[in-house]
């Protein structure tokens, strides 16, 4: 990423830098990036919001979740006491037939896993991003905080008959 002065910045401007970081590693190969985005209006720091991608790539299969990922996230120091506030699930190619797609977002601390989200991240049979499904997800407020060294996973709870391919999911906390 190329240094931008603040200065240098229009009146409304955002500033992007990508990292790589810790990651838990079982099974398939997979990519996790984390990305920071940080929004200046007239030089004054609006938000930054940190942004975690996973992505599974090949076509999805319970075994890659099931309410028990195997692919997880190493929480950094730097998002220690920041929440999850937004998540979008996409596929590459939509599952067909059947019930919609369904994942969540797993936080374990200190051995104890909790569900980060009361509503599943939902891709309706046909679709290939959760922006526009029946049901959005929600998240879990008591649930949403990370810490130093709680690892987060995406679970695959449930397909369609013919299942997607390439899941990537985005994961924003504040």
């Amino acid at each position: 990423m190329a240094d931008t002065k603040i200065t240098d910045l229009s009146s409304a401007g955002t500033i992007l830098g990508t990292d790589v970081t810790n990651v838990v590693r079982s099974g398939t190969d997979y990519k996790t990036t984390v990305t920071d985005i940080t929004t200046y209006v007239s030089g004054a720091l609006v938000e930054k919001e940190r942004i975690v991608t996973f992505q599974i790539p090949g076509t999805l299969a319970t075994g890659d979740g099931t309410g028990l990922g195997t692919r997880g996230f190493l929480v950094p120091s730097i998002y220690n006491g920041k929440n999850l506030v937004s998540c979008v699930a996409v596929v590459e190619t939509a599952g067909t037939s059947g019930s919609a797609n369904l994942f969540q977002v797993r936080r374990v601390r200190s051995a104890s896993p909790v569900d980060m989200l009361s509503t599943r991240i939902m891709i309706d049979a046909g679709e290939v991003s959760s922006t526009t499904a029946a049901t959005a997800y929600v998240i879990n407020t008591s649930n949403d905080d990370v810490a130093t060294g709680d690892v987060i996973y995406i679970d695959v709870d449930q397909l369609n008959t013919t299942p997607p391919t390439t899941l990537t999911v985005y994961l924003g906390f504040v």
